[in-house]
């Protein structure tokens, strides 16, 4: 009988290989449904959001922020809605708003500054940033949607 096959050692190899890309697959799969833990004032980052207070106003292409909490806003994401659709930037990527703090806007801190063509603007949403610790260094956390404010215009 003359039977071909593959040999016992490549049969090996491949069972290994596909083993190994299964693993894989799985660990980047679990490793996306699981956030790292980042911490600020000793507490998960996200429950620190609960604790902000800011004034937010607009007024002639300008955004005026208060902070009013005891929490530190490390930077801001702006929702500009205009009659094309929506675009999201940080506050620290308008033109106008080079004033904003490298450090961010500390407890009672006040911050004013262009956010655009005042014509143009239908509504605002500012979401609060806020920048805390993990194992790997320091992380920057958006706080959701419920903790931002809207603004229209």
């Amino acid at each position: 009988m003359k039977k071909k096959g593959l040999s016992p050692i490549i049969t090996t190899i491949l069972l290994v290989a596909l083993t190994l890309v299964i693993i894989a697959i799985i660990f980047f799969w679990f490793k996306g449904m699981v956030q790292e833990g980042v911490t600020k004032f000793g507490k998960n980052i996200q429950l620190v959001c609960e604790d902000i207070e800011f004034e937010a106003t607009y007024e002639s292409g300008t955004l005026n922020i208060v902070n009013n909490g005891n929490i530190p806003i490390y930077s801001l994401d702006v929702k500009v809605g205009a009659s094309g659709g929506y675009q999201t930037k940080s506050i620290k990527d308008f033109g106008g708003a080079s004033a904003w703090p490298e450090s961010g806007l500390k407890q009672g801190a006040a911050f004013s500054g262009s956010v655009g063509s005042a014509s143009s603007i239908t509504e605002l949403e500012i979401f609060p940033v806020l920048i805390g610790t993990s194992t790997s260094g320091k992380k920057t956390f958006t706080c959701g949607g419920q903790y931002g404010q809207t603004i229209t215009v």
